[in-house]
């Protein structure tokens, strides 16, 4: 199956990556915005305390917004460092570990949610990290996902290492249904793709997108490592020499 490379990605108001900037600073800017006309419109004049309370709520509904969107960039610059105590994976082991987490999430969402996984794909990497990215691209996959549609995720061999295939068919849904983020919803759903995305580059890895009216796909392919003999992992330098001799 041919993939290009996707220029947009499927949230209505994002453009390309080099306008990620202005955009991060537009979704910010419509909380904040919302938040500062929500202060000024309770202050005008004395309300009564359940009003108060239904004003502040809102208020601090914009505000954990901010919140999340600031993580959320706060992470995607994070993610440009390598992990720390990076080490062989069980990519296989992290992909099954992962996918259980969800699978209340798309029975919620009626969704068809399957996994096939080859056993014992290894990679280098953090595995905090990897988790992570794994993490938000199903969360990203499952947040795009309608009821009845169809997400299958395939981990397997290819000719330059281990690829990780999400794929999402959707079936046919009216507009009422088949609904877009929007504000600040779609913007965190750009950071967890992007955050995803990042981390796997900088593992030495990428990620390409592919997207259809009916079909939405990304593929990771990253760089296998071949598993190492668990008595060469503990031989000495004292010991290689002394078998050299």
């Amino acid at each position: 199956m041919p993939f290009k490379l996707e220029d947009n990605l499927p949230v209505s108001h994002i453009g390309k990556e080099d306008s990620l900037l202005p955009e991060l600073l537009h979704a910010l800017s419509q909380p904040l915005t919302s938040l500062r006309c929500s202060l000024e419109v309770t202050l005008v004049q004395p309300r009564g305390s359940d009003e108060y309370r239904r004003r502040l709520k809102e208020s601090l509904g914009l505000a954990e917004e901010v919140a999340i969107l600031t993580n959320g960039i706060r992470e995607l610059l994070d993610a440009e460092k390598p992990g720390v105590e990076t080490k062989a994976l069980d990519l296989s082991k992290l992909a099954k570990m992962t996918f259980r987490e969800f699978v209340p999430v798309a029975d919620e969402k009626l969704v068809k949610f399957s996994l096939v996984c080859d056993p014992g794909l290894q990679v280098t990497g953090a595995e905090y990290q990897f988790c992570k990215a794994l993490f938000y691209l199903l969360d990203f996959m499952l947040g795009t996902a309608c009821k009845r549609d169809d997400l299958a995720i395939r981990v397997s061999s290819c000719a330059s290492g281990v690829e990780i295939l999400f794929e999402l068919n959707e079936t046919i849904h009216s507009d009422r249904e088949r609904t877009q983020l929007k504000g600040s919803a779609a913007a965190k759903s750009y950071l967890t793709f992007l955050i995803a995305r990042r981390i796997f580059e900088v593992e030495g890895g990428r990620l390409r997108m592919e997207r259809t009216p009916s079909r939405l796909a990304i593929l990771v392919e990253l760089p296998q490592t071949t598993a190492q003999n668990e008595d060469e992992k503990l031989v000495s330098p004292q010991q290689m020499l002394k078998s050299a001799s």
